[in-house]
């Protein structure tokens, strides 16, 4: 019943002349957004349950042939294909927001590229799509969020969480 619940919070969220109450309504920690105006969330996506052990992320790149940038729905179109991309399905926000916390524990290999999480898309007061990621700017990580329709470039990273030999 509860996953009904957030279902339809979800999706009342989505619509433009929903009454948005963040306290209710916003399921992630940075409310940036909310103070931006934006309508709300098209897809919330996974949870993160555990705290994610970070000395085992790797950078998974999704740019083939040499390409600068691509468009931002056929990201998501490779974010979902586990044959190509294997492990990087289900990141979202809630995992960016714990990443975040503990972006000190990140390698420096890590500063050179930003890190995409395609399972939550936002929609901005235009009703614009944007996916959130993870950049080092001066000095320092910062939750960001892509428009889909600009596309992603090659900067830009999928994670998992690689496996270890056994």
């Amino acid at each position: 019943m509860r996953e009904l619940e957030r279902a339809t919070q979800v999706k009342q969220i989505t619509d433009p002349n929903y009454d948005l109450n963040p306290k209710l309504l916003w399921p992630f920690k940075d409310r940036r957004p909310l103070a931006w105006g934006w309508r709300g969330v098209e897809r919330e996506g996974a949870r993160c349950e555990n705290l994610i052990p970070i000395d085992r992320l790797e950078l998974v790149p999704f740019h083939v042939n040499g390409e600068d940038w691509v468009d931002g729905e056929e990201m998501l179109r490779r974010a979902n294909d586990a044959g190509a991309f294997p492990g990087c399905q289900g990141w979202s926000q809630h995992h960016a927001e714990d990443i975040l916390e503990r972006a000190n524990e990140l390698s420096e290999a890590f500063r050179e590229f930003s890190l995409v999480f395609p399972d939550t898309i936002l929609l901005n007061e235009r009703g614009e799509r944007h996916v959130p990621y993870i950049t080092w700017r001066k000095g320092k990580r910062r939750l960001c969020w892509n428009r889909l329709d600009i596309g992603i470039y090659c900067n830009r990273r999928f994670i998992r969480l690689y496996r270890s030999s056994l």
